[in-house]
C-alpha cells in the first residue's frame, strides 16, 4: 500500500516539473508552449478514479512529459522524493532495491531513500495490489527542531572530558540530532564523543545545545558514562524543482542515523538512554507508521536502553485537530494558509468499520485583499473512489497553481487516510480558507494534522486543537515522551500536549509520558526538557539495583523520581509527572 500523502506529494511533483519545464521550453522556443494545452486537459479533468486509473494516468502524463527534449528527461529523472517503508520479511521490492537502505527486525523488513519519480511511478503498480500489513509506503517528512545561534563547544569539551570510554563506562548516553554538511569529520572533542556518522558533517547549533544540556544534567555520573552521537545528514541535492520542503532534513536521513548508532550501542552492551528531540507530523500518530515501529524496535530494549523524544513544540499552532462524527450527521474543519506557504499537506485518519463510508467535500476560496473572499475550487470523496480532482473552475492562477490531490486509501489496522496537498511553483500561495466538510454512515473520531507548511507556521486549522499534537516519534510505543515546563513549573505555552491520537473506541497510548524544564537562557523548546529527562533516567540506570525494577517506560519515571506506581495520574499536559527543576 503506498499512502495517500506520498502518492499526493508524488502528483504533486510531477505538476510542479512540468510548469518548470514549460517555461523553460518556451524560453528556449522563443515563447512556444506546447506542453500548456495538454496540461489543462490533464488539469481539468474532473471526473474520479479508480487506484488503476489514476496510475494509468500518471503513468501516461509522465511518458508524455519524458518525450520532450533533453532538459525535460534530465529533469525528470532526477526527480526524487524520500520515503520511508515497512514491508513483510520476505517482501519484494523490485526496482526501489537500487535507491533505498535496509534492515530488518524478525517481523518486519524497514526500508528508506530518496527515489526517483519515475521509480515510484512504476513501483505503484508493483504494490497496488498487495495488502497493507504486506507493505506500507509512506513519505519521508521533514524534521522539525528548535533552532539558535552561537557556539557551545568550550562547554562542551570541558563537560566530555569527564566522560569516559565504553570498556569503563557504567551506563551509555547518546543523541540523535541534526547534522550541517562540512568538508571534514565532526568534532569529537579530544575523542571523547563517539560519533556513529562520520565524513563531511559537523553538529549543527541545535545538536550542541541539546548535547550540552544533556551533558549538564547528567553532572558526576559523567565519569562512569560513555557519550555518542549520530548525526541527521542535510540531503545532498534539493528534490524537486520549485519545492523547499523537502530540501532538509527528513525522516529518511533520521532512520540512517538511527542504523549507524544501533551497532554501536550493541557493541558496548551497556543500559542506556538516547535522546531524540526532532519530530515529524505524518501517520495515525499511533505507534504503527514505519518511522515509529523501527525506532521501537532498534533503540529500545526492554529494561536495558530507554529512547527519549521531545513532545514537540506545537501546543499552539493549530496544526492539529480532531471531530467526534456522529453518524448520518455533518461536521466541518476550517484552515487558513499563512501569507508564507508555498506547500500544504493535510493528513485524515480515522477507523472505518465494515459496510460504513465518511466523505469528506472540501470547498476552497481565495481572501480577497480588500476583504471578502470567492470561491476557486471544490471536490468530494466519494465511497469507491480512490481520487479525485478539484473541479474545472477557474482558479485565478491556473498558470502557477501546480496540484491539487484528494486521496483515499484504506491503510494498516482498518485505519484509512485521506491526504490533501496544494502547491505553487515559485512563489507564496495566495491567503486561503480551505472548508472541509466530513460526513460518515457511522459514528467515527477522525484526527487531522498539517503535515507540511511553511516553517514557524502561519498556515492553522481555525478553532484547531492544541490537544493531540505530540508530535511523531514521541508518539511512538515503548519511547519516553517530554513535554514541557516553564521555570514556574507551569505548563510551557508551546509545549504539544496529548495523548498520542484518539480514535473512538481505540487504546488510546498515554503521550506524554512526563515533563521537564524547556528554558534555555532565552530559548524555549521541549528539545530541552527531554535531555534533562535523559540526564536524570541515566542516575537511575546506571545503578544495577534501581534497573532491575524497570522493565517499561513508566518504571523507569517511577523509580528515578520515587512515585509508586499505582498512584500515577495521567495528565494531557504533564503526563505522569512534572518536573521544575
Amino acid at each position: 500500500m503506498i499512502s495517500p500523502s506520498l502518492a499526493a506529494t508524488m502528483y504533486q511533483s510531477l505538476l510542479q516539473g512540468a510548469l518548470h519545464s514549460e517555461i523553460s521550453e518556451a524560453h528556449k522556443y522563443g515563447g512556444a508552449s506546447f506542453l500548456h494545452q495538454p496540461f489543462e486537459v490533464y488539469y481539468r479533468l474532473s471526473r474520479p478514479w479508480t487506484f488503476e486509473g489514476d496510475l494509468e494516468w500518471l503513468r501516461l502524463f509522465y511518458k508524455r512529459l519524458n518525450s520532450m527534449a533533453d532538459f525535460g528527461r534530465l529533469l525528470f529523472d532526477h526527480l526524487r522524493l524520500p520515503i520511508v517503508g515497512q514491508a513483510a520479511p520476505n517482501a519484494e521490492l523490485g526496482r526501489l532495491t537500487e535507491y533505498i537502505t535496509f534492515d530488518s527486525t524478525e517481523n518486519s523488513l524497514f526500508f528508506w531513500g530518496r527515489v526517483p519519480i519515475p521509480v515510484l511511478l512504476n513501483s505503484l503498480g508493483d504494490f497496488a495490489n498487495i495488502p497493507p500489513e504486506k507493505i506500507y509506503l509512506d513519505l519521508g517528512t521533514p524534521l522539525h527542531a528548535g533552532t539558535g545561534t552561537g557556539t557551545l563547544d568550550t562547554d562542551i569539551d570541558d563537560l566530555l572530558k569527564q566522560a569516559t570510554d565504553a570498556s569503563s563506562a557504567r551506563c551509555g548516553a547518546a543523541i540523535i540530532d541534526l547534522g550541517e554538511s562540512t568538508q571534514h569529520d565532526p568534532n569529537d572533542y579530544s575523542g571523547n564523543l563517539r560519533h556513529a556518522v562520520t565524513g563531511n558533517i559537523e553538529l549543527s547549533d541545535h545538536a550542541k545545545k541539546v548535547l550540552v544540556t544533556l551533558l549538564e544534567r547528567i553532572g558526576p555520573l559523567l565519569s562512569d558514562t560513555t557519550v555518542s552521537c549520530a548525526l541527521v545528514r542535510p540531503p545532498a541535492q534539493a528534490i524537486t524543482s520549485g519545492t523547499s520542503c523537502f530540501d532538509q532534513a527528513t525522516t529518511v536521513e533520521l532512520l540512517d542515523a538511527v542504523k549507524a548508532l544501533e551497532p554501536q550501542l550493541n557493541a558496548d552492551n551497556k543500559p542506556a538512554a538516547i535522546n531524540i528531540s526532532l519530530g515529524t507530523h505524518v501517520g495515525p500518530h499511533n505507534g504503527d507508521s514505519p518511522l515509529e515501529e523501527y525506532i521501537s524496535t532498534k533503540l529500545a530494549r526492554r529494561g536495558e536502553r530507554f529512547v527519549v523524544v521531545s513532545a514537540g513544540n506545537d501546543g499552539g499552532t493549530g496544526l492539529a485537530a480532531k471531530r467526534e462524527l456522529v453518524g448520518g450527521s455533518r461536521e466541518y474543519l476550517k484552515l487558513r494558509t499563512g501569507p508564507r506557504c508555498v506547500d500544504l499537506l493535510v493528513e485524515f485518519w480515522w477507523y472505518e468499520p465494515a459496510n460504513s463510508n465518511l466523505v469528506i467535500e472540501v470547498d476552497l476560496f481565495e481572501r480577497r485583499n480588500t476583504g471578502g473572499r470567492r470561491q476557486v475550487g471544490a471536490t468530494r470523496l466519494r465511497s469507491g473512489k480512490t481520487h479525485q480532482t478539484l473541479s474545472s473552475g477557474h482558479l485565478g492562477f491556473p498558470s502557477m497553481f501546480t496540484a491539487q490531490a484528494l486521496f483515499h486509501s484504506k491503510c494498516r489496522n482498518d485505519l484509512s487516510c485521506v491526504a490533501f496537498s496544494l502547491s505553487r511553483l515559485t512563489t507564496q500561495l495566495p491567503t486561503l480558507e480551505v472548508e472541509f466538510a466530513l460526513e460518515s454512515t457511522a459514528d467515527a473520531t477522525v484526527n487531522a494534522w498539517i503535515v507540511l507548511c511553511e516553517q514557524d507556521p502561519e498556515t492553522a486549522f481555525i478553532q484547531g486543537d492544541a490537544d493531540g499534537t505530540v508530535r511523531v516519534p514521541a508518539t511512538a510505543n515503548n519511547v519516553v515522551s517530554i513535554a514541557g515546563n516553564d521555570p514556574n513549573g507551569n505548563m510551557w505555552i508551546n509545549s504539544s500536549r496529548g495523548p498520542s491520537a484518539e480514535y473512538g473506541n481505540s487504546q488510546v497510548d498515554p503521550a506524554p509520558l512526563m515533563s521537564h524544564l524547556a528554558f534555555r537562557g532565552a530559548e524555549a523548546g521541549t528539545s530541552f526538557a527531554s535531555p534533562r529527562a535523559c540526564g536524570d533516567f541515566l542516575q537511575t540506570i546506571a545503578d544495577p539495583l534501581k534497573l532491575q525494577n524497570c522493565s517499561d517506560a513508566t518504571d523507569l519515571i517511577c523509580e528515578t523520581y520515587n512515585l509508586t506506581r499505582s498512584a500515577l495520574t495521567w495528565n494531557r499536559r504533564s503526563g505522569y509527572h512534572k518536573v521544575i527543576a
